[in-house]
């Protein structure tokens, strides 16, 4: 953790030296940490996923974690510990209820309304609960996905590639708008490839190089005309 902007860095002992840490296990990307997720309240409380541990939370400001995954199916199950084994995804945290928390994980889309203490399936409407990047819309409160096949066929579902929108906080998913892709395409993104700028626009990059655009959260898409290398990471900034 950086207290000066980046110019200095100290461990996280709390989480690098965790009662767990010798039984956490990579995921197929390799072991890593890809979402931290702080509330905007109270910067103590604190939220990770680590793939394939699961999600821990923090109350203290790092000091201090708990793994908080109750209620969702394992992936790669620990001998020694039970509070370990999820192949978390992505998290994001709801922008009105801090308590509210949403994850694509390797076994389901879940959400929680009790800071991550316990999760419920949060799957109506989807295709497949399958799928790596998850983004809100501050603005909209509008959650959106990916879903792909399965763990086995990681390509849209019968080749239709389909962004999906949830408006009521994950009650139920629809496919987003007009402008998708209408012939089939074989291709997927990555969990750092989707972003919101909190103000209706949401993009995306896929493994093939493509990048699709919506202004007006989700009502319609475009693809924009290029085709880049294998986007891993997009951000969407407002100017």
């Amino acid at each position: 953790m950086s207290d000066d902007n980046g110019g200095s860095w100290q461990p996280v002992d709390g989480i690098n030296e965790h009662r767990t840490r010798a039984a956490w296990q990579p995921g197929f990307g390799g072991l890593a940490l890809h979402s931290i997720v702080i509330d905007p309240d109270n910067a103590d409380h604190i939220w990770i996923g680590i793939s394939a541990a699961g999600v821990f939370r923090s109350e203290d400001g790092g000091a201090t974690w708990t793994p908080a995954n109750a209620g969702v199916t394992k992936t790669a199950a620990s001998e020694e510990f039970d509070d370990i084994g999820y192949c978390v995804h992505k998290i994001v945290l709801d922008p009105d209820d801090s308590n509210r928390l949403y994850r694509q994980d390797h076994r389901g889309v879940y959400r929680s309304s009790d800071g991550g203490r316990s999760w419920d399936h949060a799957e109506d409407g989807l295709p497949s609960s399958f799928g790596f990047p998850m983004v809100i819309d501050r603005s909209t409160k509008t959650l959106f996905i990916v879903p792909l096949a399965s763990d086995e066929r990681r390509l849209p579902v019968d080749g239709r590639f389909r962004v999906y929108r949830s408006t009521n906080r994950s009650g139920s998913w629809e496919v987003s708008g007009t402008g998708q892709p209408d012939v089939p395409t074989y291709t997927q993104v990555l969990r750092g490839a989707m972003d919101t700028d909190d103000n209706g626009a949401v993009v995306y990059g896929t493994t093939a190089g493509s990048l699709g655009l919506t202004l007006d959260s989700g009502d319609s898409w475009e693809t924009l005309p290029w085709t880049l290398p294998r986007i891993l990471a997009v951000s969407s900034l407002q100017v």
